[in-house]
């Protein structure tokens, strides 16, 4: 302000029949067109971006998918082994799958083809199938798994498709963040009445989540020291894409954590 007063009366004691209002004038209107020019670079560049994510969730989805179909057809394994191979690799493929298409509807690229199906679904009832579909794994890594539900949990309203996603999610995330070398590996699973929503909450005796790293864990791309040390192809997509379906819902999502070594407790809930 003090340099366009300063620059006013110089023009005005310089310039013979020179109108002060005019720096003003001059000053607004450099800046809407800078502001202007910054805004069309920035959607350019979100345009870049939200073209590439379809273009590569594209080419991806269409092997994944394929992969997909022939895992259904191999036959049985019989030996605990191959039961394990097999089910980690349903799991992936399921889980990559479903993580593309809403990391399209997160960005906003197919906002035709990602909308949400709500249907009438028990939670308690998926969920005990997504842990149904962990077993092996679980029995592989050693960790004892304790779930409960209340009784006469009341149907909800959901894309079951999606709030699968969420339950694989938040699993496949407490059973790699359990060190082999941690004596104590433990989850328990629990899903609950909460007054007006069902509560899913998932404790873990993990690497828990470092204070300095708990305020960005649900943003895109983020990932905490100790996660990238486990996990270090990750991409920190995971919770952000979980947080968008969850809010898509109507409901809430959070966590608890100590700190570095003591394990987090990761919550949703949905309205019923």
């Amino acid at each position: 302000m003090m340099s366009v007063s300063l620059l006013s009366n110089w023009f005005v004691n310089n310039i013979p029949g020179f109108k002060v209002w005019t720096i003003p004038l001059i000053a607004g209107l450099t800046t809407y067109l800078i502001g202007n020019l910054f805004l069309k670079k920035l959607k350019e560049a979100e345009k870049i971006k939200y073209e590439f994510i379809t273009v590569a969730a594209h080419k991806l989805r269409m092997p994944l998918t394929r992969i997909k179909f022939i895992l259904e057809d191999l036959p049985p394994e019989t030996s605990l082994k191959g039961k394990i191979i097999t089910s980690k690799i349903t799991n992936d493929v399921n889980q990559t799958v479903e993580l593309l298409e809403e990391l399209l509807a997160a960005s906003g690229t197919q906002n035709d083809m990602c909308q949400y199906m709500p249907e009438e679904m028990r939670l308690e009832i998926l969920t005990d199938q997504i842990i149904a579909s962990f077993k092996e794994q679980f029995e592989y890594n050693k960790i004892d798994l304790k779930f409960e539900a209340e009784k006469n949990l009341p149907k909800i309203q959901a894309d079951v498709s999606r709030i699968s996603t969420v339950l694989r999610i938040m699993i496949e995330n407490a059973i790699m963040y359990i060190p082999e070398d941690y004596k104590k590996r433990k989850i328990e699973i629990s899903v609950k009445r909460d007054r007006n929503n069902l509560l899913f909450t998932i404790k873990d005796s993990g690497i828990g989540i470092d204070i300095k790293d708990q305020p960005y864990i649900f943003l895109n791309f983020y990932r905490g020291k100790n996660a990238r040390l486990i996990d270090t192809e990750g991409l920190g997509l995971a919770l952000y894409i979980a947080k968008n379906i969850i809010k898509r819902h109507g409901g809430q999502i959070g966590f608890n954590s100590k700190g570095e070594g003591n394990g987090a407790n990761f919550w949703f809930t949905l309205p019923i």
